[in-house]
């Protein structure tokens, strides 16, 4: 998968599981809206909240997760990614 892939498979009424290992965010969202600089959130509470796209050399592909490593992130000394999302089939 490329990011374009990534990008023509988060549409809107799309789901998908989070992890956000530093907000600790973890569950099902759907993408409630999907445009050139990002894509917007729904949590099962109805709270949104929005990713700008990442670039494509922040990502990494594993196991059927995409991984994201943001270059701030990583100088940190990052172990684990910031963000992981897999799509979630119905």
């Amino acid at each position: 998968m490329r990011l374009a892939d990534l990008k023509r498979a988060m549409i809107p009424g799309s789901k998908w599981e989070t992890i956000h290992y530093r907000g600790g965010i973890k569950g099902v969202r759907t993408i409630a809206k999907a445009n050139s600089v990002g894509v917007k959130f729904r949590n099962a509470e109805d709270q949104e909240s929005y990713l700008d796209w990442p670039k494509a050399s922040e990502m990494r592909f594993v196991d059927g997760w995409i991984e994201l490593w943001p270059a701030w992130y990583v100088e940190k000394g990052a172990e684990v990614p910031l963000l992981k999302y897999k799509q979630v089939n119905d």
